[in-house]
């Protein structure tokens, strides 16, 4: 390698999709939420407050690494993490430098290969950013155990390290429906699961694909529910305006939309779904709870998702944080998320060290609370 150069983007768009994406694909560490797409639709109409800066490392000429980054003013998810989700509340006097979005299943960089000087030149970079904005904390989140090598370097760096949580992935290995329903470990399960499809079926509850016709209200209405059930949604969490950026003619996005329907044809749930490569991301979901005592739409859709990456080839499901116990009977795996922080100031630090302590202290215990719950459960099912 000649010499490692690095630049600050205001913009995604500073880079041309093509050769962005190019990086993004051919690494094992790209995902649909690093791709030129999902990072415009983000910057055009991200919920709270904030704006990219963005780190693009080159080799000569050449596109070499890239750490997506929004210097944030206000968050409605930071704004969880730092009051409801922790023991103890904390505020900074500055914006807080995140690489890159709390909306995002993974953040972390891209780089070809577990490149040590490109990761390392991007963390720096990203460091010296934050300064030169004044911010007052710089931080990655949601950072998958993949990205080994950015992890020690964080640690290298001074960074302040806990896990935040867990996504959930189903690996795809069945040429169909019924011969995944066989393979689960379970008669009872595979019993219970269908009897949860028939169910919803029986009563009318059907399922389409596609935008036409989407109410985008409707689905920020339905995917904000779960935050304001679970006391987190003070803020609301998702806008209109946000999740209408991320459809077909509005983004370059490999999006798709499930749309379940009472027997009257009324919405009573939506999935926004993203496709990367070989896998399927159940991005945002949205429920009307006040039916799904009768349509139970949640079993629907896992039925839906997983015929669908069958049927299209898809090689894994995703389908983030959170619901453990419900995933765990669809076979769904749980694969840890760390959060790495660091404060810009030797005061701010100490208060930032406490905080990641107490986010991963409060998170692992909401972890494992749902798996032991799950695991108890699963003799029944």
């Amino acid at each position: 390698m000649s010499t490692l150069t690095t630049r600050v983007l205001a913009s995604v768009t500073e880079i041309a999709p093509a050769e962005w994406d190019q990086l993004v694909c051919g690494s094992p560490l790209g995902t649909a939420f690093h791709t030129h797409g999902w990072l415009r639709a983000y910057e055009t109409a991200a919920p709270g407050a904030c704006r990219p800066m963005h780190i693009a490392a080159f080799d000569g000429r050449d596109l070499v690494g890239v750490c997506p980054a929004f210097l944030v003013s206000d968050c409605p998810r930071l704004h969880d993490y730092q009051s409801s989700l922790v023991t103890r509340p904390v505020r900074f006097a500055g914006p807080v430098v995140l690489a890159h979005s709390l909306y995002a299943f993974y953040g972390g960089v891209v780089v070809r290969g577990a490149d040590v000087p490109v990761t390392a030149g991007l963390v720096d970079a990203l460091t010296h950013a934050a300064r030169d904005q004044r911010a007052a904390v710089v931080g990655f989140v949601n950072v998958p155990e993949e990205q080994g090598t950015l992890l020690s370097c964080l640690e290298r760096s001074g960074f302040h390290r806990g896990y935040i949580s867990s996504t959930n992935r189903l690996a795809i290995r069945w040429p169909s429906y019924e011969e995944y329903l066989r393979q689960l470990p379970t008669y009872n399960r595979r019993r219970n699961l269908r009897r949860e499809r028939r169910r919803g079926e029986s009563r009318g509850l059907r399922f389409t694909l596609g935008f036409e016709g989407v109410d985008w209200d409707h689905v920020a209405e339905l995917a904000n529910w779960p935050f304001s059930r679970h006391g987190t949604g003070a803020v609301p969490h998702f806008t209109a305006r946000y999740l209408e950026a991320n459809a077909p003619g509005r983004s370059s996005c490999d999006s798709d939309m499930m749309v379940a329907r009472d027997a009257s044809g009324r919405p009573i749930g939506y999935a926004l779904s993203l496709r990367h490569g070989g896998t399927l991301f159940g991005w945002v979901m949205g429920l009307d709870y006040d039916a799904m005592s009768e349509y139970n739409q949640n079993h629907g859709y896992y039925h839906q998702l997983i015929e669908y990456a069958i049927r299209h080839g898809l090689e894994t499901i995703d389908t983030g944080r959170g619901a453990y116990q419900f995933k765990v009977r669809y076979g769904f795996t749980q694969h840890p998320l760390q959060l790495a922080m660091r404060g810009l100031s030797a005061d701010v630090d100490d208060t930032v060290r406490g905080w990641v302590a107490d986010i991963a202290r409060n998170a692992w215990h909401r972890f494992e609370t749902k798996m032991a719950r799950a695991q108890a459960g699963g003799g029944r099912d």
